[in-house]
C-alpha cells in the first residue's frame, strides 16, 4: 500500500509503527517497520539475500525508479563490507559501468523513469564458508544531496567441495 507523503527534507524515513483509521470506522490498524514513500523522488526496490561459494560471483537485480513529477540526476554508489569486488551495471545492455566503488557519471531519471541496477559481486577464493558480507547501494540526488536511497544485499558463503588425498599403496605390482 502506498500512503503519500509529502516532502519534508528529509529522507530515507523508517518508521517502528504507524496506525491509521478507516473513516466512519472505529478499527485502527498498526503497520509495523514501513518506510515512507515520497520524501525521496527516486528510489531503489528491496535488497535481498544469496549465497554463493568462494570464488563465484553473484548477481543482485534491482529497479530503481523516479517517482517524481521532474527530472532527477542521481549519483549511484556500492561498498561491501568486506571490501569484495563489485561491478554496478545500470540499464540493460550496453548500460552505464561503474567499475567497484569508483562514480563514473550521473544518472538522468525522467519523471516516472525505471531502470536496472545489477550489483556483481565477486566472492574471494580464499574466503571462508559461513562469513556473509553485506553489499550497500545508495543513490543520491545531486541537487538535493540530502535525498537518497539505500538498499542492503547479504552474501553467505557456503561451503565449497573438500578433497582428502590419501597415499597412494600398492601391494603386489612390480614397476617396469
Amino acid at each position: 500500500m502506498r500512503i503519500p507523503f509529502a516532502d519534508s527534507g528529509k529522507a530515507n524515513q523508517d518508521l517502528t509503527s504507524f496506525a491509521f483509521q478507516t473513516k466512519g470506522n472505529d478499527t485502527t490498524f498498526w503497520l509495523d517497520n514501513i518506510r515512507l514513500l515520497g520524501v525521496f523522488s527516486a528510489e531503489l526496490s528491496d535488497g535481498y539475500a544469496q549465497t554463493a561459494k568462494a570464488g563465484e560471483t553473484v548477481t543482485y537485480t534491482h529497479t530503481l525508479q523516479n517517482f517524481n513529477t521532474t527530472t532527477d540526476t542521481l549519483s549511484l554508489e556500492a561498498a561491501s563490507s568486506r571490501d569484495w569486488p563489485i561491478d554496478l551495471i545500470v540499464g540493460g545492455e550496453g548500460g552505464t559501468n561503474y567499475i567497484g566503488t569508483t562514480y563514473i557519471g550521473p544518472i538522468r531519471m525522467g519523471p516516472g523513469m525505471t531502470t536496472t541496477v545489477h550489483v556483481i559481486l565477486t566472492v574471494p577464493s580464499t574466503e571462508m564458508a559461513g562469513v556473509v558480507d553485506t553489499t550497500t547501494v545508495t543513490a543520491t540526488s545531486l541537487s538535493q544531496p540530502q535525498h537518497f536511497d539505500t538498499l542492503m544485499d547479504l552474501t553467505t558463503v557456503l561451503p565449497g567441495e573438500t578433497f582428502v588425498y590419501l597415499p597412494l599403496v600398492m601391494r603386489g605390482y612390480s614397476a617396469p
